[in-house]
């Protein structure tokens, strides 16, 4: 008895999935649902983190519900970018910050008198405290990692 049930149940299945897949509106839809690769540049600064280095593209993306810093590098001659690394801040919403007199929502700056720029990053946290990053590269692992979380 369960046999033809099962059977009448699977091919439920295949023909929804057969619909879905032959409608391309239904089939975006369907995959908007499961697979969002939506994502929004909310800032993007460049420049070189210590004279004479890469000069390097900085990006602060919202993908689905969180944001993330992508870092790349540019290939001087043809401009190519090429990833270097992702960082996921645990956030969900977009901050900003006086700079120098400026609102912004990202920052390529030295502010340790280093030779080497660090990345500050301001976002808000799940309960909608103001937070602010300071990314900053590490030599010893050729990564960026974040230091603190103000």
């Amino acid at each position: 008895m369960r046999s033809p049930l099962l059977i009448s149940f699977l091919f439920i299945i295949a023909l929804s999935m057969a619909v879905i897949l032959a409608v391309p509106n239904f089939k975006k839809k369907f995959k908007d649902y499961f697979v969002s690769e939506h994502r929004t540049i909310l800032g993007k600064v460049i420049g070189h983190l210590s004279p004479g280095s890469d000069r390097y593209v900085i990006l602060k993306i919202k993908q689905k519900e969180n944001i993330f810093i992508e870092v790349y590098t540019e290939d001087p001659k043809t401009e190519t970018l090429h990833f270097q690394q992702k960082i996921d801040l645990g956030a969900k919403k977009e901050g900003h910050f006086s700079f120098k007199g400026e609102a912004s929502n990202l920052v390529f700056t030295n502010i340790d008198d280093d030779e080497k720029l660090e990345i500050l990053v301001p976002v808000f946290d799940a309960e909608m405290t103001a937070r602010l990053y300071t990314i900053k590269y590490n030599e010893s692992i050729l990564q960026f990692e974040i230091q603190n979380a103000n």
